[in-house]
């Protein structure tokens, strides 16, 4: 599983990898007329999928609060979100200067985007194994800094989406359509130039706007808007080409998925900062997009426009000049331009890291004591060890089951929720208790780092796992343990070995669980059903067939009865020699009737016996 998940993590990394080297290599051919792909698509996604998925957690948590799993699952991994996300978003701040550097502006627009991507971690193959570190958080903290946080979050969210609808309709208020035939007829050729001949963006004029804008979320609310002073049809057409870039690219959604990261992590200074950091670097990159295979008197027409239109980028708008305090830096790359990376492979190694490495840090908001994880449902005597083995197929004994008890009660255990599928990968020994009178069960397995507590109910997983909060004494451990046998299977299985003459060999024959005595002591539930003749075999004239049991029974009765169910002899097992049975020469069908003493003691007292029955079906030899 592990294996896999790694695989699926480099194959997506791949993906995005090479999407984003198409996404660059389209913004520099010539597509022709039968090319449907945009010409400005680096950012290649939709903003929403993990916006959307913190939704759904989120909502999951309010409508099941009372429910014992879903309200601690949705809570860790939201809070493993924004772990994640506030580590990258740092480690991306530290790298910037020097990602500037090497990297296109698209590129380093894109990479803000990366975390995106993490909705891709709640794919069922995607599910780590178990967690490398687990960080306890004491429950009343962790309530009262769920209520701040939550606050914060709908605080911000309400503060942000309140501006820009208020800004929209400020903008929008005394707007009026732009009807002029030039310029009209240049945003056409932009948007054939964009490879977007279908679309229709309406175009405004309005005095409330500072700067060229562009402003919507959605396709069907997406408008540029003009600020009511005149401009060349050259410095229109840069204008315009910088916001169809914007509107390419969807940046008005990226900004919107910027602000739920920058919610979500609203304590963290760094998320402010990167919020800030990204709107630059969108704008940078339109400014390089918008530039492509320009001269140096376009390039110094471009900086003088900039200078000109600083101006107010509020809401989820992206404008010409948003901010003064980027334009020494933007004004510096616009009038020199240096040979920059296309970024596939940082993006990709990005996307990798960010999805192999979730989920590696679990959160934990619930601790319990040993004798509550334990013993939920009953007293320490109800409990029986059913067995105690290893990954690898070996059994032990517990030499002093009272200390290991002790032992394992001592120590203080946090319930770990997320993402994890908890498979056995270690080889250390695991200990599997049964209760006979609440029919709970669980199982203890160890690690170097923890020991695992998982409770069951049968073979259904309840809740847990329960993972100790200090390392095991793996020494005291093995000392307590001694290498065994392993048990004889139950219930035991009969092997058919017929003749030379006939095949198949080593067949098995159908069986089921009769009753134990004493047979109040069966759980209706373990009582199988049958019978049902599965086993057919076309054996030759003459031939025998000899019974192997697994494990050996007290003593056992044959059956043959005729192909219409008639009986025709019975045979004891003293009648047998090596336990070959000679076979009828006409079709017949032989039911074995077996007593078994050989019982596993977790589950069935001293001395009971088990009563098995198998069949299987001999067809004549053709004529």
């Amino acid at each position: 599983m592990e294996a896999f998940r790694l695989f699926a993590c480099v194959l997506f990394s791949a993906m995005v990898g090479w999407a984003v080297h198409n996404a660059d290599m389209a913004t520099r051919e010539n597509l022709d007329e039968h090319d449907r792909r945009p010409r400005y698509n680096n950012l290649m996604l939709n903003a929403l999928p993990l916006p959307a998925t913190i939704i759904v957690l989120l909502l999951a948590a309010l409508l099941f609060v009372h429910q014992v799993d879903v309200l601690p699952f949705s809570l860790a991994n939201i809070v493993g979100i924004f772990f994640q996300m506030t580590l990258y978003y740092i480690v991306l701040l530290l790298l910037l200067p020097l990602l500037r550097k090497k990297l296109s502006a698209s590129a380093c627009a894109t990479l803000w985007m990366a975390p995106n991507f993490l909705y891709l971690a709640f794919y069922v193959f995607m599910e780590q194994t178990a967690p490398r570190w687990v960080i306890f958080i004491p429950p009343t903290v962790f309530r009262i800094c769920l209520i701040v946080w939550l606050a914060g979050v709908a605080a911000i969210l309400l503060w942000k989406i309140t501006a820009h609808l208020l800004y929209r309709r400020e903008l929008l208020k005394d707007a009026v359509p732009v009807t002029d035939p030039e310029i009209l007829a240049l945003w056409q050729s932009e948007l054939k130039y964009a490879n977007l001949k279908k679309a229709k963006y309406p175009i405004y004029r309005s005095p409330a706007a500072k700067t060229p804008l562009s402003i919507g979320l959605f396709k069907r609310s997406i408008c540029v808007i003009l600020p009511q002073r005149s401009y060349t049809i050259d410095e229109l057409s840069l204008i315009l080409r910088h916001e169809l870039i914007h509107i390419s690219r969807r940046d008005g959604s990226n900004k919107f998925f910027l602000l739920i990261c920058t919610a979500l992590c609203w304590f963290s200074p760094f998320s402010w900062l990167a919020m800030h950091r990204s709107a630059d670097d969108m704008e940078l990159s339109c400014d390089e997009l918008a530039l492509l295979d320009s001269n140096e008197q376009q390039r110094k027409k471009y900086a003088s426009l900039l200078l000109e239109t600083a101006g107010d980028g509020r809401g989820f708008s992206t404008c010409l000049s948003a901010s003064a305090q980027a334009l020494r830096y933007r004004m510096r790359c616009v009038l020199h331009p240096g040979k920059v990376s296309s970024g596939a492979f940082a993006m990709a190694l990005a996307v990798f890291l960010l999805l192999s490495s979730f989920g590696s840090v679990a959160f934990a908001f619930e601790s319990y004591s040993g004798q509550t994880v334990l013993f939920p449902e009953g007293q320490r005597s109800e409990y029986r060890v059913d067995n105690v083995r290893d990954t690898q197929g070996n059994y032990f004994t517990i030499q002093d089951e009272e200390a290991l008890w002790d032992y394992l009660t001592s120590m203080t255990y946090t319930c770990v929720r997320g993402h994890y599928t908890f498979e056995e990968t270690n080889t250390e020994p695991q200990i599997h208790y049964y209760s006979d009178s609440s029919r709970h069960s669980f199982s203890v397995s160890f690690t170097e780092k923890a020991v695992k507590v998982t409770p069951n109910t049968g073979n259904r997983h309840v809740a847990g796992p329960y993972i100790s909060t200090q390392a095991p004494d793996m020494e005291k451990i093995h000392a307590l343990l001694l290498p065994t046998d392993a048990p004889d299977p139950f219930p035991p299985e009969l092997l058919l070995h017929f003749d030379e003459r006939s095949t198949p060999s080593d067949t098995r024959a159908s069986q089921w669980l009769s009753y134990v005595e004493p047979q109040e002591e069966l759980p209706a539930d373990e009582v199988w059903g049958g019978p049902e003749p599965i086993c057919r075999i076309q054996a030759p004239e003459g031939s025998s067939v000899r019974l192997e049991f697994i494990t050996s029974p007290r003593s056992y009765t044959v059956v043959i009865c005729d192909g219409d169910g008639l009986r025709i002899e019975e045979l004891d097992s003293s009648a047998l020699t090596d336990n070959v049975l000679p076979l009828h020469p006409a079709t017949a069908t032989y039911t074995i009737y077996a007593d078994f003493d050989k019982l596993p003691r977790a589950y069935y007292p001293e001395g009971s016996i088990a009563h098995m029955v198998y069949q299987f079906t001999v067809q004549a030899p053709p004529a």
